[in-house]
């Protein structure tokens, strides 16, 4: 993850505009709608699977797949190298509830190899008008904690963002906003991460 600046945009949140999928299923059949994040800093793209359908394919550092739906229950997530050989890196089940939205971020874990962190995009109810939500996840690298701080003002919107932490919602009013990480321990701005 590059640390250094970044903005949100709270008229038009992430999750308010989910593509059409193209996976198509009985209108009765309860679903759950997936994408994929990958955030492992590998220099090989992945394939990602959802019970041996493709997902995600030739993922990079830093891509976002479509949501995608899929019956609720428990699904297996398999994350196969893109080209060469393609065995098996990674390989998880989780939970998923129909009529919910989950993000699935592929990350880097503490002794070199790969992790998947499951994200519920439980929402947040904006009851004022012209108000949006926005959170923050740590999916850098082990060990690491960042205070998000806003632009203008210096202060701190969110404190001690651990690795593979979710902040909660916050709203905002509408608007674009800057922001910008420091270390939790030191306060120090963060410079861009090698990728």
């Amino acid at each position: 993850m590059a640390a250094g600046f970044f903005q949100a945009n709270t008229v038009d949140p992430i999750l308010s505009n989910v593509p059409v999928p193209s996976k198509l299923f009985q209108q009765h059949e309860p679903i759950w709608l997936v994408r994929f994040l990958n955030a492992s800093a590998n220099t090989f793209a992945v394939n990602i699977e959802v019970d041996q359908n493709a997902f995600a394919i030739n993922s990079r550092f830093g891509t976002v797949s479509n949501y995608e739906p899929v019956s609720d229950g428990f699904h297996t997530i398999t994350v196969r190298r893109a080209s060469g050989i393609s065995n098996i890196l990674l390989q998880r089940s989780f939970p998923f509830s129909a009529e919910q939205r989950y993000t699935v971020v592929l990350t880097d874990n503490a002794s070199g190899g790969l992790d998947m962190i499951q994200v519920p995009a439980t929402g947040c109810n904006t009851f004022n008008y012209n108000t949006g939500c926005y959170r923050v996840a740590n999916m850098s690298y082990s060990g690491s904690s960042y205070d998000v701080m806003l632009y203008n003002t210096h202060s701190v919107v969110f404190r001690g963002l651990n690795y593979q932490s979710v902040s909660s919602y916050k709203q905002a009013a509408a608007g674009s906003y800057q922001f910008y990480l420091t270390n939790s321990s030191t306060g120090s701005l963060m410079q861009e991460l090698p990728a």
